[in-house]
């Protein structure tokens, strides 16, 4: 990792270290990504036949 990352979070696992970071995006970007990410829920949730369960 270069020195002028940072990570949002870090996880040390036995010897493994696992750095997260997030990607660089725009607010307009994060909008347009919830919006889908609520689509698809929405149509996995239409999906289920709710009568069998």
């Amino acid at each position: 990792m270069q020195e002028d990352e940072r990570s949002d979070v870090t996880y040390k696992i036995g010897k493994t270290t696992i750095h997260l970071v997030p990607p660089k995006i725009t607010e307009e970007e994060r909008s347009i990504r919830i919006e889908e990410l609520k689509s698809l829920i929405l149509r996995l949730w239409q999906s289920i036949d709710h009568d069998h369960l």
